[in-house]
Parts: structure tokens; C-alpha cells; sequence
């Protein structure tokens, strides 16, 4: 299955992080969507009956990874707080972009609003990495719109690091950004593996959906190219259900 990997160690590390991994033996999408806290964003193609899990996997396999690395973080006295994944229906994300005019700052609205979530449920210092969002290398102004009543400063800054302080009363949060950060740090990576699995579980949502009323439809990763073929062949569905472009094409 093209997702074994991924899925294997999204639900090991979800396991792992959990003393009852009981529910690995009647899993589904549904459990690993809420799991990782994610609201599913309310469209008609998302909703349906649970999709079983694993995908790709043993489901004994699952349990005896978890087992391995339970041990292996213990031995290295480390633990896994807190993993979740914020999804953006397509609506929620078009109206950010046109109202912020930017992309990139949608993205790192995104991103700020989860390290907020952290450092409110960590209070005192925390240390954070995050990758680099696309080629930019300056952040500080963006963290300083982000945090208007901190304090934010510039610790270092070049073409593939920078580390910035903000402090806001008692909490402190020394957040570094990385070029390549997954390569280096595993939270980051992990972070990544999440949202992509998070992305593919909804598109499998997404297929079954029009699947069931094509079913001749070959199904979409929904990537640009094979996206504009999978647009034509549905547009007969998304008229006779009233169905808008903008609820499933990114403006940008």
C-alpha cells in the first residue's frame, strides 16, 4: 500500500504515546483523525462511514513497533507530549489567503497558532524548531504581528537558521527555524509524516465520495495536473449537486 510507511509510523508514534494501544485492534480513520485532534473540515465528501485501519499494516506489527520504541524513548528519556495536525477546509483557507493577500502568511498563521497552543499548555521555557517556510529567512516582523503584547527578539539570523526569544510574561518560548529541519530534528519530521497522513486520509474520503457516483472515476491525489483532469470528469456531479469550484480548488 502506497501509505504503509507513512501510516505505520504515524500510528506507532500515536501508540506510543498512549499506555492503551487497544485500539489499534478496531481502528479506523476516524480514530486516528481525532486522535490527532484534527477538525474535519465540514464538506459534504468528508463525511461517510469509517474507513478501517491500518491501510498498509499489521495491525500486531503496529503493537510490537509501539513496544520498541516506548523502550527506546525511555532508555533516551524522552516522551511524546503532544501531536496533533490542523487541517484547513479549502473555503477557510481561500478566504485567509484573500484576506491576508498572501499565502505564505496563511501558512504561518497556521503555524504561530499551534506554537501558541503549546506554550499556553507548557508554561516556563520551551524550546522550539520549526522548517523554514519556503525561501524566507527573516521572521521577526511576523512574529511581532503574531505576538503583539510580547517581547521578540533576534537571537541570530542567516540564509539557513535563525533563532528568536519571545517572551510573553512568565513564558518564554526560544524558537529556532531550520532549513531542511526534518533531516535533524525528529519532532519535525514527525510533525510532517502527520500532516501528510492527515491529507491522504481525506483525500481517500474525498474519492470515495465522488467514487460512489462516478464509478468510473479514476481517483485523484489532487495534485495540479491529474486535479484538472479529475475537475473535468466530475463537473456533472458538482452541477446537479450545486456543488462550488471554490469548495474544492485553492485560489492560489
Amino acid at each position: 500500500h502506497p501509505l504503509r510507511r507513512l501510516e505505520r509510523g504515524v500510528l506507532t508514534m500515536l501508540a506510543a504515546a498512549h499506555e492503551d494501544r487497544s485500539w489499534l485492534g478496531h481502528c479506523t480513520d476516524v480514530d486516528v483523525l481525532e486522535r490527532l485532534g484534527v477538525q474535519v473540515p465540514d464538506e459534504p465528501w468528508f463525511g461517510g462511514d469509517p474507513i478501517a485501519m491500518p491501510l498498509g499494516t499489521d495491525t500486531g506489527l503496529l503493537r510490537l513497533d509501539a513496544a520498541s520504541l516506548v523502550r527506546a524513548m525511555d532508555e533516551a528519556a524522552t516522551s511524546i507530549r503532544h501531536l496533533q495536525v490542523r487541517a484547513l477546509s479549502v473555503p477557510e483557507y481561500n478566504r485567509r489567503v484573500t484576506g491576508a493577500g498572501s499565502k505564505s502568511w496563511v501558512n504561518f498563521e497556521a503555524a504561530t497558532q499551534c506554537l501558541e497552543q503549546i506554550r499556553l499548555a507548557h508554561p516556563g521555557t520551551v524550546h522550539m524548531v520549526m522548517d523554514r517556510h519556503g525561501g524566507r529567512t527573516s521572521y521577526h516582523r511576523s512574529l511581532a504581528t503574531a505576538w503583539p503584547q510580547a517581547t521578540v527578539e533576534t537571537i541570530a539570523q542567516n540564509e539557513t537558521r535563525a533563532h528568536y526569544t519571545i517572551a510573553h510574561g512568565a513564558s518564554r518560548l526560544e524558537l529556532h527555524i531550520r532549513a531542511k529541519a526534518d533531516a535533524d530534528h525528529l519532532p519535525v519530521a514527525l510533525a510532517s509524516m502527520a500532516a501528510k497522513l492527515v491529507r491522504e486520509l481525506l483525500m481517500q474520503r474525498l474519492n470515495r465520495f465522488f467514487g460512489e457516483k462516478l464509478p468510473d472515476l479514476a481517483p485523484t491525489a489532487g495534485y495540479v495536473q491529474d486535479g484538472r483532469r479529475w475537475l473535468q470528469e466530475v463537473d456533472p456531479v458538482l452541477r446537479s449537486h450545486q456543488f462550488e469550484a471554490g469548495q474544492l480548488v485553492r485560489c492560489r
